[in-house]
């Protein structure tokens, strides 16, 4: 895990979480991704100055021989479907937008079977970072400085509990971060969390420097996903319905002047032809 920073000279920004896409996946009644949802998220970070995303992967079904799931459902090979998320990354890339890229289980079926990194892949060939397993850093927006965790996330279970309870045992390993985002699990939910962290105190020439444990709030969050569930595998395992989201997250830095922290997390889902982007995750 290599350290990123970020310096952005502005009173916020908005970050994008890009996870779960699922591009190529299909079921028994067909395509079971928005892709049209998919292709306004992408316009959305694109046509807004203060905008950026990061990528939790598994944004390819990537179903080969030796996977679960039904390699004859997909509707793109995933030939097809690296090109696919190439099409749509590129201008984003191009424009500075794609602030890292963290490994997944999906991706991980093509390093399983073939040594190959897709995520790695795609950021040479954009030109963007790619994080490995876990993005770690920090973004200073004017005045204030955030800590921030990515990993795409683990674990089979499919109740509310579990999914909390997966994403906040990985959360938990960066105590000191200010905000956390998994994917994997296709649901919306952030939570937080009050750790424990040592803090240096130090004092003025001449006084005793000091260390203290102090009380520090994490916020986390599960970042959705573009499935949809008529026909999906969820659908066959009697798993609970999600609704295809995403998540925005506003880190602000400065308010008429003065440096301000904030954290704000918003729900993005797609209302026909548009997003809307109103609903507090």
């Amino acid at each position: 895990m290599k350290p990123f920073y970020y310096d952005f000279d502005a009173p916020f920004i908005d970050l994008v979480i890009f996870t779960d896409w699922h591009i190529g996946a299909g079921g028994y009644e067909g395509k079971i991704v928005d892709e049209s949802f998919i292709e306004l998220l992408v316009k959305h970070v694109l046509k807004n100055d203060r905008c950026y995303c990061y990528v939790l992967d598994d944004l390819m079904e990537c179903t080969l021989r030796n996977s679960i799931g039904n390699i004859f459902g997909q509707y793109l090979s995933p030939r097809a479907q690296k090109y696919r998320i190439l099409d749509l990354l590129e201008p984003l890339a191009e424009s500075g937008k794609i602030l890292g890229w963290v490994h997944s289980n999906h991706s991980q079926r093509l390093t399983r079977e073939a040594d190959i990194y897709l995520g790695e892949e795609i950021a040479r060939q954009l030109n963007f970072p790619f994080h490995g397993y876990q993005g770690a850093g920090f973004f200073k927006i004017g005045r204030v400085t955030y800590m921030a965790g990515f990993h795409h996330g683990t674990g089979g279970g499919y109740t509310e509990g579990a999914k909390i309870n997966a994403a906040d045992r990985i959360a938990a390993g960066l105590p000191m971060s200010d905000i956390y985002c998994l994917g994997h699990s296709h649901v919306v939910r952030h939570f937080t969390r009050v750790r424990k962290c040592p803090t240096i105190i130090r004092r003025r020439r001449g006084q005793q420097t000091s260390c203290e444990i102090r009380d520090h709030l994490q916020h986390v969050c599960i970042c959705g996903s573009m499935m949809t569930y008529d026909g999906s595998y969820a659908e066959a395992k009697g798993y609970p319905q999600a609704e295809c989201s995403a998540v925005s997250i506003r880190l602000h830095g400065l308010n008429n002047g003065q440096a301000t922290r904030r954290i704000e997390f918003f729900r993005i889902i797609r209302s026909g032809g548009k997003l809307d982007i109103s609903g507090v995750a």
